[in-house]
């Protein structure tokens, strides 16, 4: 196992799992990094709450739709063992701070759903940075 893994990343998804993402700032260093970004189907943004090398990161997310903010706490943890490393990538929010409860019950499993292929997606593309050899110390 490798002494130190260094992932630069975008904090979100690529464009094409946001959908056409139009506008992109972002400051990407430590706990405090933040993102924000304008796509047809929404905007919104990220900060970064917690950034530790042994355990994973945690961050602050909110989609925003029109004058509606869904806010979401998200993270990813992870934990070597036994020569691996398992990641978990969560997200927790309440649907009932931006939709009517009838509503929210029909789209919930929907939202489960796409946000679930979408972290599929995302730690596909980690493990495949990861796991890809560097050929230079100073390599982006």
């Amino acid at each position: 196992m490798p002494e130190r893994v260094e992932v630069k990343a975008r904090l979100l998804p690529s464009g094409e799992m946001l959908g056409s993402a139009s506008q992109c700032v972002e400051t990407t260093t430590g706990t405090g990094a933040s993102q924000t970004w304008t796509s047809e189907s929404g905007d919104g943004e990220l900060t970064l709450t917690k950034s530790d090398a042994k355990t994973g990161i945690a961050y602050d997310m909110a989609f925003i739709m029109g004058e509606t903010r869904a806010p979401a706490a998200c993270a990813m943890t992870y934990d070597a063992a036994d020569g691996t490393t398992t990641v978990i990538w969560t997200m927790e929010g309440d649907v009932g701070d931006f939709m009517p409860p009838v509503i929210a019950g029909f789209m919930t499993p929907l939202m489960k759903g796409e946000i679930g292929s979408m972290f599929d997606k995302g730690l596909v593309k980690l493990k495949t940075i990861v796991e890809t050899p560097r050929e230079a110390e100073g390599e982006q």
